[in-house]
């Protein structure tokens, strides 16, 4: 059996999990006038997406990577979302990451929201 060379990680445009076939992603779409159509408006927001990986610095800790890349990425795409819903409960309202010992009677008020 001949050797084949694999390709680079990063040379791959999209991360095909099987739901489309690679010929449809790399060939089909592209040429469709509809997604041609997308590509004046992605161009800013892509733009935009890689100024934010350029600064972003890894990190083992969760809460700072969805801070520094998380946000800002969803932001850039438009999403809005509620970071860490509050939860009511007997002892009242708790973010998921509260613990049992820790309480805040200003946390709904000073939540962060998009």
């Amino acid at each position: 059996m001949p050797p084949t060379q694999l390709p680079l990680a990063l040379a791959q445009r999209h991360n095909n999990q099987q739901l489309f076939s690679d010929h449809y992603l790399n060939i089909t779409l592209p040429r469709r006038p509809e997604w041609q159509l997308l590509t004046h408006d992605a161009r800013p927001v892509m733009e935009r997406i890689a100024r934010i990986l350029e600064v972003y610095l890894p990190s083992a800790n969760e809460a700072q990577t969805e801070k520094d890349l998380v946000r800002p990425v969803l932001e850039v795409l438009g999403h809005t979302f509620e970071v860490q819903a509050a939860l009511a409960t007997p002892k009242g309202l708790r973010s998921p990451t509260t613990s049992s010992t820790a309480t805040s009677p200003h946390w709904p008020l000073t939540a962060a929201r998009c």
